[in-house]
């Protein structure tokens, strides 16, 4: 014999019902890759075309993109995701997608390819608002030296701690 349980009154609309079954998520990801070999390659004007593809992508795809930016040799994003949403296919469509953009789109000077690999971590809510200061500064924080140390290993696959993946 089975039994179901429900926590949704039975009283409730059908509306109601379906309003309060849709899954309750806050998931914060900050993401960050670095350029091939780590070369300059998003130096203005393209960083700042590489960021705006970034963004208009993410609203395409339907990620919550909070903030992004970078410096010549990596950027960093931090997105809000549903749960459906697998993180590796998030690195895999933005750096892919936004690679092909500066390369046959803009047609860079150089062609931008991104490095194997992402760096990755989850944050509570509460942590939002300094992560997001910590994009927005990154050229600030690259200047004097203030960046974080653990941004700044990429795991590679196997779990070895491998070349930089940005601060």
């Amino acid at each position: 014999m089975s039994t179901t349980v429900s926590f949704i009154p039975r009283n409730l609309c059908h509306a109601e019902r379906v309003r309060r079954s849709e899954t309750f998520h806050k998931l914060y990801y900050h993401f960050v890759w670095a350029t091939k070999h780590r070369l300059p390659l998003l130096e203005e004007p393209i960083g700042a075309q590489v960021r705006a593809f970034i963004v208009a992508k993410s609203a395409e795809l339907g990620y919550g993109l909070i903030a992004v930016n970078s410096v010549v040799d990596h950027m960093h994003l931090l997105v809000t995701l549903r749960p459906t949403v697998l993180v590796a296919d998030v690195a895999k469509m933005l750096k892919g997608s936004s690679s092909h953009f500066a390369n046959h789109v803009l047609n860079a000077r150089d062609s931008l390819y991104w490095q194997e690999g992402y760096g990755v971590v989850t944050l509570r809510e509460a942590d939002v608002p300094a992560v997001v200061e910590y994009i927005r500064n990154q050229p600030a924080h690259h200047a004097h030296g203030r960046t974080v140390a653990e941004l700044e290993t990429l795991q590679h696959a196997g779990g070895h701690t491998g070349g930089r993946a940005g601060g």
